[in-house]
């Protein structure tokens, strides 16, 4: 009777760690589903990026910057409307805890129009840079990117200069400067130099391609930094942009707004 006690009692011991062993088994997916919610809610959450320039990248001291968002549409500031903002660059400072207004200041840049584009002006050296999306009413959302840029004082850059003020009268004029690049009349095409441009009220011409010459596109070939524009009463575009001695559109540009009263 004692070893048929002491054999049930093995049974039973093996049965009940047979079951312990099956009910751990079946508490085990629903264990592994906890990160596989979160990686799915990752996957869904709206995202900013920096698609141009890349990560670590060496630019000139005036470099473009791209920007993209997934999952919210990018719009004008004024209207607060869900999944929809504006894009905001911080420079050298922190990206700015969501919930909280961004400050306008230097290190604070906002492009309330919707911009998905714009041109950074900074110090030779290391910059850090956090692409971060605002609401209408400026208040951060938790959709950033951040990127490290080094500044090279000596790539080219181009400047145009324009008169200060909310609006300016027409005619206007404008000051044409390049570092890093010899100004000169068109005709040779020699590296290193080139000749200004302005495109008016149309975009920057895809490097390598011949600049047209028509009343968008105004040739200063004959080596002018200086130039008198016509202007009707408006918001304008203003793109600097240097071409070869064969018209031929190269990198360097700069684009400012002006608005004649």
């Amino acid at each position: 009777m004692r070893r048929s006690t002491r054999l049930s009692a093995a049974v039973l011991g093996l049965a009940v760690l047979a079951a312990g062993c099956r009910d751990a088994d079946n508490q085990q997916p629903a264990m592994s589903g906890v990160p596989q919610e979160a990686e799915a809610e990752a996957a869904t959450a709206p995202t900013a990026s920096f698609t141009v320039p890349d990560d670590e990248a060496t630019v000139a001291r005036r470099f473009s910057v791209a920007m993209a968002a997934d999952g919210v549409e990018i719009e004008p500031a004024g209207e607060v409307r869900d999944g929809a903002g504006h894009f905001h660059v911080m420079v050298d400072t922190d990206c700015v805890e969501a919930g909280e207004a961004i400050p306008k200041d230097d290190e604070h840049l906002h492009f309330g129009g919707g911009q998905l584009e714009a041109q950074l002006f900074l110090e030779a050296g290391e910059h850090e840079l956090c692409l971060q999306v605002a609401d209408g009413a400026h208040v951060a959302l938790p959709i950033t990117d951040e990127i490290t840029v080094t500044v090279d004082d000596e790539k080219p850059y181009v400047t145009l200069e324009v008169p200060e003020g909310e609006s300016v009268a027409s005619p206007l004029t404008v000051t044409m400067a390049a570092k890093g690049v010899t100004i000169e009349p068109a005709g040779e095409v020699i590296e290193g130099a080139g000749h200004f441009h302005v495109m008016v009220d149309t975009d920057c011409v895809k490097t390598g391609e011949v600049i047209p010459n028509d009343e968008g596109h105004l040739h200063f070939g004959d080596g002018s930094t200086t130039a008198e524009l016509t202007l009707p009463p408006g918001e304008h575009s203003l793109c600097l942009q240097l071409g070869d001695g064969a018209h031929a559109a190269l990198a360097p540009t700069h684009t400012v707004k002006v608005t004649v009263s």
